[in-house]
Protein backbone atom coordinates (compact mmCIF):
# COMPACT_ATOMS: atom_id res chain seq x y z
CA UNK A 1 0.00 0.00 0.00
CA UNK A 2 1.48 3.35 -1.04
CA UNK A 3 1.86 5.90 1.73
CA UNK A 4 0.99 9.58 1.76
CA UNK A 5 2.09 12.29 4.15
CA UNK A 6 0.71 15.76 4.78
CA UNK A 7 2.97 18.47 6.13
CA UNK A 8 1.66 21.98 6.87
CA UNK A 9 4.26 24.72 7.26
CA UNK A 10 3.98 28.47 7.68
CA UNK A 11 7.03 29.41 5.65
CA UNK A 12 7.80 32.17 3.24
CA UNK A 13 8.59 31.38 -0.37
CA UNK A 14 12.28 32.13 0.04
CA UNK A 15 12.61 29.72 2.93
CA UNK A 16 10.97 26.91 1.02
CA UNK A 17 13.10 27.54 -2.02
CA UNK A 18 16.28 27.48 0.02
CA UNK A 19 15.29 24.19 1.68
CA UNK A 20 14.83 22.35 -1.59
CA UNK A 21 17.57 20.08 -2.84
CA UNK A 22 15.61 18.67 -5.78
CA UNK A 23 17.47 18.60 -9.11
CA UNK A 24 16.32 21.21 -11.60
CA UNK A 25 14.82 18.62 -13.95
CA UNK A 26 12.49 17.20 -11.30
CA UNK A 27 10.82 20.48 -10.22
CA UNK A 28 7.95 22.15 -12.02
CA UNK A 29 6.45 25.54 -11.11
CA UNK A 30 2.94 26.17 -12.34
CA UNK A 31 2.56 29.66 -13.87
CA UNK A 32 -1.03 30.94 -13.54
CA UNK A 33 -0.41 33.73 -16.05
CA UNK A 34 -0.29 31.10 -18.79
CA UNK A 35 -3.61 29.58 -17.68
CA UNK A 36 -6.65 31.37 -19.13
CA UNK A 37 -8.87 29.44 -16.69
CA UNK A 38 -7.17 30.51 -13.46
CA UNK A 39 -9.96 32.73 -12.15
CA UNK A 40 -12.33 30.13 -10.65
CA UNK A 41 -11.85 27.53 -7.94
CA UNK A 42 -13.36 24.73 -10.00
CA UNK A 43 -10.93 25.43 -12.79
CA UNK A 44 -8.10 25.47 -10.29
CA UNK A 45 -9.11 21.97 -9.26
CA UNK A 46 -9.18 20.85 -12.88
CA UNK A 47 -5.78 22.44 -13.35
CA UNK A 48 -4.25 20.54 -10.43
CA UNK A 49 -5.40 17.30 -12.04
CA UNK A 50 -3.75 18.23 -15.32
CA UNK A 51 -0.60 19.57 -13.71
CA UNK A 52 -0.04 16.53 -11.52
CA UNK A 53 -0.52 14.13 -14.41
CA UNK A 54 1.82 16.14 -16.64
CA UNK A 55 4.39 16.26 -13.83
CA UNK A 56 4.42 12.49 -13.43
CA UNK A 57 4.05 11.76 -17.14
CA UNK A 58 7.28 13.71 -17.66
CA UNK A 59 9.10 11.94 -14.78
CA UNK A 60 9.32 15.00 -12.53
CA UNK A 61 8.73 14.80 -8.80
CA UNK A 62 8.02 18.28 -7.36
CA UNK A 63 5.18 20.67 -8.20
CA UNK A 64 4.96 24.24 -6.87
CA UNK A 65 1.29 25.17 -7.17
CA UNK A 66 0.20 28.76 -6.34
CA UNK A 67 -3.47 28.16 -5.49
CA UNK A 68 -5.24 26.96 -2.36
CA UNK A 69 -6.47 23.43 -3.06
CA UNK A 70 -7.58 21.13 -0.27
CA UNK A 71 -5.28 18.27 0.70
CA UNK A 72 -8.30 15.99 0.27
CA UNK A 73 -8.59 17.03 -3.38
CA UNK A 74 -4.89 16.48 -3.94
CA UNK A 75 -5.03 13.06 -2.27
CA UNK A 76 -8.02 12.11 -4.41
CA UNK A 77 -6.37 13.35 -7.60
CA UNK A 78 -3.17 11.38 -6.97
CA UNK A 79 -5.19 8.28 -6.10
CA UNK A 80 -7.12 8.60 -9.38
CA UNK A 81 -3.93 9.06 -11.39
CA UNK A 82 -2.37 5.95 -9.84
CA UNK A 83 -5.52 3.86 -10.34
CA UNK A 84 -6.03 4.94 -13.93
CA UNK A 85 -2.37 4.82 -15.01
CA UNK A 86 -0.66 1.67 -13.72
CA UNK A 87 2.23 2.40 -16.08
CA UNK A 88 3.16 5.25 -13.71
CA UNK A 89 4.51 2.71 -11.27
CA UNK A 90 7.46 4.43 -9.58
CA UNK A 91 5.65 6.42 -6.88
CA UNK A 92 6.44 5.65 -3.25
CA UNK A 93 4.31 8.17 -1.40
CA UNK A 94 4.25 11.97 -1.42
CA UNK A 95 4.21 15.02 0.83
CA UNK A 96 2.10 18.16 0.65
CA UNK A 97 3.59 21.35 2.06
CA UNK A 98 1.06 24.18 2.37
CA UNK A 99 2.46 27.72 2.54
CA UNK A 100 1.60 30.17 5.28
CA UNK A 101 -0.41 33.39 5.03
CA UNK A 102 2.45 35.10 3.21
CA UNK A 103 1.86 32.98 0.12
CA UNK A 104 -0.97 30.95 -1.31
CA UNK A 105 -0.61 27.44 -2.68
CA UNK A 106 1.43 24.39 -1.85
CA UNK A 107 4.32 22.19 -2.85
CA UNK A 108 3.68 18.55 -3.73
CA UNK A 109 6.70 16.27 -3.68
CA UNK A 110 6.70 12.63 -4.71
CA UNK A 111 9.03 10.04 -3.26
CA UNK A 112 10.38 7.69 -5.93
CA UNK A 113 10.49 3.93 -5.55
CA UNK A 114 14.01 2.54 -5.05
CA UNK A 115 15.40 6.05 -5.69
CA UNK A 116 15.00 5.52 -9.43
CA UNK A 117 16.24 8.37 -11.60
CA UNK A 118 13.92 10.02 -14.15
CA UNK A 119 15.83 8.29 -16.94
CA UNK A 120 15.49 4.90 -15.26
CA UNK A 121 11.75 5.50 -14.86
CA UNK A 122 11.49 6.44 -18.51
CA UNK A 123 13.34 3.34 -19.69
CA UNK A 124 11.42 1.00 -17.39
CA UNK A 125 8.09 2.49 -18.46
CA UNK A 126 9.01 1.93 -22.10
CA UNK A 127 9.94 -1.65 -21.26
CA UNK A 128 6.63 -2.17 -19.45
CA UNK A 129 4.59 -0.74 -22.32
CA UNK A 130 6.51 -2.81 -24.84
CA UNK A 131 5.81 -5.96 -22.81
CA UNK A 132 2.13 -5.03 -22.60
CA UNK A 133 1.99 -4.53 -26.37
CA UNK A 134 3.60 -7.94 -26.89
CA UNK A 135 1.05 -9.65 -24.65
CA UNK A 136 -1.88 -7.95 -26.38
CA UNK A 137 -0.52 -9.00 -29.79
CA UNK A 138 -0.73 -12.67 -28.75
CA UNK A 139 -4.51 -12.55 -28.24
CA UNK A 140 -6.29 -14.14 -31.22
CA UNK A 141 -7.79 -11.31 -33.31
CA UNK A 142 -11.32 -12.77 -33.32
CA UNK A 143 -11.51 -13.02 -29.50
CA UNK A 144 -14.52 -11.58 -27.71
CA UNK A 145 -14.17 -9.72 -24.41
CA UNK A 146 -14.56 -12.87 -22.32
CA UNK A 147 -11.78 -14.59 -24.26
CA UNK A 148 -9.53 -11.53 -23.97
CA UNK A 149 -10.02 -11.37 -20.21
CA UNK A 150 -9.38 -15.11 -19.90
CA UNK A 151 -6.21 -14.84 -21.99
CA UNK A 152 -4.84 -12.01 -19.86
CA UNK A 153 -5.73 -13.81 -16.63
CA UNK A 154 -4.03 -17.02 -17.71
CA UNK A 155 -1.02 -15.20 -19.14
CA UNK A 156 -0.33 -13.37 -15.89
CA UNK A 157 -0.73 -16.54 -13.84
CA UNK A 158 1.58 -18.50 -16.14
CA UNK A 159 4.30 -15.83 -16.30
CA UNK A 160 4.39 -14.38 -12.79
CA UNK A 161 5.28 -15.87 -9.43
CA UNK A 162 4.06 -14.55 -6.13
CA UNK A 163 6.83 -12.66 -4.32
CA UNK A 164 6.63 -13.95 -0.75
CA UNK A 165 9.66 -11.92 0.32
CA UNK A 166 8.05 -8.76 -1.03
CA UNK A 167 4.82 -9.59 0.77
CA UNK A 168 6.73 -9.93 4.04
CA UNK A 169 8.61 -6.65 3.56
CA UNK A 170 7.62 -3.51 5.44
CA UNK A 171 8.69 -1.40 2.44
CA UNK A 172 7.18 -0.75 -0.96
CA UNK A 173 9.00 -2.27 -3.90
CA UNK A 174 8.84 -3.11 -7.59
CA UNK A 175 7.02 -6.27 -6.52
CA UNK A 176 3.92 -4.12 -5.93
CA UNK A 177 3.77 -2.77 -9.48
CA UNK A 178 2.71 -3.78 -12.97
CA UNK A 179 6.40 -3.67 -13.91
CA UNK A 180 7.22 -6.26 -11.27
CA UNK A 181 4.47 -8.53 -12.53
CA UNK A 182 4.85 -8.25 -16.31
CA UNK A 183 8.56 -7.52 -16.75
CA UNK A 184 10.24 -9.10 -13.72
CA UNK A 185 7.70 -11.91 -13.38
CA UNK A 186 7.50 -11.48 -9.61
CA UNK A 187 4.84 -9.54 -7.72
CA UNK A 188 2.43 -9.32 -4.82
CA UNK A 189 -1.32 -8.76 -5.11
CA UNK A 190 -1.03 -5.05 -5.91
CA UNK A 191 1.34 -5.84 -8.78
CA UNK A 192 -0.94 -8.54 -10.18
CA UNK A 193 -3.90 -6.17 -9.98
CA UNK A 194 -2.09 -3.26 -11.63
CA UNK A 195 -0.82 -5.50 -14.41
CA UNK A 196 -4.32 -6.78 -15.13
CA UNK A 197 -5.68 -3.22 -15.14
CA UNK A 198 -2.93 -2.03 -17.47
CA UNK A 199 -3.79 -4.72 -20.01
CA UNK A 200 -7.55 -4.12 -19.70
CA UNK A 201 -6.94 -0.42 -20.36
CA UNK A 202 -5.05 -1.36 -23.52
CA UNK A 203 -7.95 -3.55 -24.61
CA UNK A 204 -10.57 -0.89 -23.93
CA UNK A 205 -12.33 -3.05 -21.33
CA UNK A 206 -13.57 -1.26 -18.21
CA UNK A 207 -11.79 -2.51 -15.10
CA UNK A 208 -10.44 -1.31 -11.79
CA UNK A 209 -8.72 -2.27 -8.56
CA UNK A 210 -10.42 -2.93 -5.25
CA UNK A 211 -8.92 -3.50 -1.81
CA UNK A 212 -10.10 -5.14 1.37
CA UNK A 213 -9.35 -7.58 4.16
CA UNK A 214 -9.27 -11.32 3.63
CA UNK A 215 -10.40 -13.93 6.09
CA UNK A 216 -8.08 -16.60 7.46
CA UNK A 217 -7.97 -19.00 4.49
CA UNK A 218 -5.35 -21.23 2.83
CA UNK A 219 -4.25 -18.15 0.85
CA UNK A 220 -3.66 -16.15 4.02
CA UNK A 221 -5.37 -13.24 5.73
CA UNK A 222 -4.97 -9.48 5.95
CA UNK A 223 -4.87 -6.66 3.40
CA UNK A 224 -5.41 -7.64 -0.22
CA UNK A 225 -6.03 -6.16 -3.67
CA UNK A 226 -7.89 -7.61 -6.64
CA UNK A 227 -9.82 -6.46 -9.71
CA UNK A 228 -13.26 -5.87 -11.05
CA UNK A 229 -14.08 -5.91 -14.75
CA UNK A 230 -17.14 -5.13 -16.85
CA UNK A 231 -18.35 -7.48 -19.56
CA UNK A 232 -21.73 -7.55 -21.33
CA UNK A 233 -22.91 -4.62 -19.17
CA UNK A 234 -22.30 -6.56 -15.94
CA UNK A 235 -19.54 -6.17 -13.36
CA UNK A 236 -17.60 -9.17 -12.07
CA UNK A 237 -14.84 -9.72 -9.54
CA UNK A 238 -11.54 -11.31 -10.55
CA UNK A 239 -8.54 -12.23 -8.40
CA UNK A 240 -5.54 -13.17 -10.51
CA UNK A 241 -3.28 -13.47 -7.46
CA UNK A 242 -5.31 -16.17 -5.78
CA UNK A 243 -5.61 -18.13 -9.03
CA UNK A 244 -1.80 -18.36 -9.23
CA UNK A 245 -0.41 -21.71 -8.03
CA UNK A 246 2.65 -19.96 -6.59
CA UNK A 247 0.24 -18.26 -4.19
CA UNK A 248 -2.00 -21.15 -3.18
CA UNK A 249 0.40 -24.12 -3.52
CA UNK A 250 -1.77 -25.71 -6.22
CA UNK A 251 0.02 -27.61 -9.02
CA UNK A 252 -1.25 -25.28 -11.78
CA UNK A 253 -3.38 -22.23 -12.48
CA UNK A 254 -7.02 -22.26 -11.44
CA UNK A 255 -10.09 -20.17 -12.25
CA UNK A 256 -11.63 -20.18 -8.79
CA UNK A 257 -11.86 -16.37 -8.75
CA UNK A 258 -12.47 -15.73 -12.44
CA UNK A 259 -15.52 -13.48 -12.95
CA UNK A 260 -17.32 -14.17 -9.68
CA UNK A 261 -20.17 -12.32 -7.99
CA UNK A 262 -20.59 -10.60 -4.64
CA UNK A 263 -21.90 -13.71 -2.91
CA UNK A 264 -18.85 -15.76 -3.82
CA UNK A 265 -16.38 -12.96 -3.10
CA UNK A 266 -17.85 -12.38 0.36
CA UNK A 267 -16.92 -15.93 1.39
CA UNK A 268 -13.24 -15.00 1.57
CA UNK A 269 -13.00 -11.22 2.22
CA UNK A 270 -14.55 -7.89 3.05
CA UNK A 271 -14.26 -4.76 0.91
CA UNK A 272 -12.79 -1.49 2.21
CA UNK A 273 -15.72 0.90 2.36
CA UNK A 274 -13.76 4.11 1.72
CA UNK A 275 -13.26 3.47 -1.99
CA UNK A 276 -14.86 5.81 -4.50
CA UNK A 277 -16.39 3.05 -6.57
CA UNK A 278 -17.45 -0.41 -5.49
CA UNK A 279 -19.31 -2.22 -8.28
CA UNK A 280 -22.37 -4.33 -7.66
CA UNK A 281 -21.53 -7.78 -9.01
CA UNK A 282 -24.66 -9.92 -9.15
CA UNK A 283 -24.28 -12.00 -12.31
CA UNK A 284 -22.57 -15.33 -12.92
CA UNK A 285 -23.41 -15.48 -16.63
CA UNK A 286 -19.75 -15.12 -17.64
CA UNK A 287 -18.26 -17.00 -14.73
CA UNK A 288 -15.64 -19.55 -15.81
CA UNK A 289 -17.55 -22.51 -14.37
CA UNK A 290 -20.85 -21.41 -15.88
CA UNK A 291 -19.29 -20.86 -19.32
CA UNK A 292 -17.68 -24.31 -19.19
CA UNK A 293 -20.77 -26.23 -18.01
CA UNK A 294 -19.02 -27.02 -14.73
CA UNK A 295 -21.28 -25.11 -12.33
CA UNK A 296 -23.28 -27.83 -10.61
CA UNK A 297 -26.61 -27.30 -8.88
CA UNK A 298 -26.89 -31.04 -8.15
CA UNK A 299 -24.64 -34.08 -7.99
CA UNK A 300 -25.01 -35.92 -11.28
CA UNK A 301 -22.16 -38.00 -12.69
CA UNK A 302 -23.45 -37.56 -16.24
CA UNK A 303 -23.35 -33.77 -15.85
CA UNK A 304 -19.81 -34.00 -14.48
CA UNK A 305 -18.82 -36.09 -17.51
CA UNK A 306 -20.30 -33.41 -19.78
CA UNK A 307 -18.32 -30.76 -17.91
CA UNK A 308 -15.09 -32.70 -18.40
CA UNK A 309 -15.85 -33.11 -22.09
CA UNK A 310 -16.50 -29.37 -22.42
CA UNK A 311 -13.15 -28.59 -20.83
CA UNK A 312 -11.47 -31.09 -23.20
CA UNK A 313 -9.71 -34.42 -22.79
CA UNK A 314 -6.33 -32.67 -23.10
CA UNK A 315 -7.16 -30.44 -20.12
CA UNK A 316 -4.60 -30.81 -17.33
CA UNK A 317 -7.03 -29.71 -14.64
CA UNK A 318 -10.76 -30.31 -14.46
CA UNK A 319 -12.56 -27.68 -12.39
CA UNK A 320 -16.02 -28.03 -10.80
CA UNK A 321 -17.98 -25.55 -8.68
CA UNK A 322 -21.09 -26.52 -6.75
CA UNK A 323 -23.93 -24.13 -6.00
CA UNK A 324 -24.22 -25.01 -2.31
CA UNK A 325 -22.17 -26.59 0.45
CA UNK A 326 -24.38 -29.64 0.90
CA UNK A 327 -24.13 -30.67 -2.76
CA UNK A 328 -20.40 -29.96 -2.77
CA UNK A 329 -19.72 -32.13 0.28
CA UNK A 330 -21.85 -34.92 -1.16
CA UNK A 331 -19.90 -34.73 -4.42
CA UNK A 332 -16.56 -34.97 -2.59
CA UNK A 333 -17.78 -38.02 -0.70
CA UNK A 334 -19.22 -39.78 -3.75
CA UNK A 335 -16.36 -39.05 -6.13
CA UNK A 336 -13.44 -39.90 -3.88
CA UNK A 337 -14.76 -41.93 -0.96
CA UNK A 338 -17.48 -43.69 -2.92
CA UNK A 339 -15.25 -44.27 -5.96
CA UNK A 340 -17.44 -42.58 -8.60
CA UNK A 341 -14.35 -40.87 -10.02
CA UNK A 342 -13.26 -44.18 -11.55
CA UNK A 343 -16.40 -44.11 -13.71
CA UNK A 344 -14.73 -41.20 -15.49
CA UNK A 345 -11.38 -42.92 -15.97
CA UNK A 346 -11.77 -42.91 -19.75
CA UNK A 347 -11.45 -39.09 -19.60
CA UNK A 348 -8.64 -38.98 -17.04
CA UNK A 349 -4.94 -39.70 -17.34
CA UNK A 350 -4.73 -41.82 -14.19
CA UNK A 351 -3.32 -45.20 -13.17
CA UNK A 352 -4.09 -46.34 -9.64
CA UNK A 353 -4.23 -42.93 -7.96
CA UNK A 354 -5.64 -39.47 -8.57
CA UNK A 355 -4.61 -36.02 -7.39
CA UNK A 356 -7.26 -33.48 -6.51
CA UNK A 357 -7.83 -30.43 -4.33
CA UNK A 358 -10.89 -28.84 -2.81
CA UNK A 359 -11.96 -25.38 -1.66
CA UNK A 360 -14.46 -25.55 1.17
CA UNK A 361 -14.93 -21.77 1.02
CA UNK A 362 -15.97 -21.74 -2.64
CA UNK A 363 -17.38 -25.30 -3.01
CA UNK A 364 -14.82 -26.15 -5.71
CA UNK A 365 -13.19 -29.44 -6.69
CA UNK A 366 -10.09 -29.37 -8.91
CA UNK A 367 -8.96 -32.71 -10.39
CA UNK A 368 -5.49 -33.05 -11.89
CA UNK A 369 -5.33 -34.82 -15.24
CA UNK A 370 -1.65 -35.50 -15.84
Amino acid sequence: MKLSFIITLALCCAAITSCSNEPESSRYVYDPSTDPAHSTTERHIKTIENELFDLLDNYNSVLDYPYDVSTYKIDKTIEDIENENPDIFWLDGYSITTYGHSKYGCEIEFMILDDLSPEQCRQMRQELNSTADSIISQIPPDSDDYEKILFVHDYIVDHCEYDHDGADSDDNGIWGTAYGCLVNGSAICQGYSEAFLLLMNRLGIEAGICSGKTFDTDEGSGGHAWNYVKIDDEYYWLDVTWDDPTTNSEPMLSHDYFLINDDILSKTRTIDSDQDFIPECTSLDNNYFVRNNSYMTEYDLDLIRQAFETQGTSCQRYELMFADTETYQYAVDMLFEGGDIWELSDLLTIDDSISYSTSDELNIINICNF
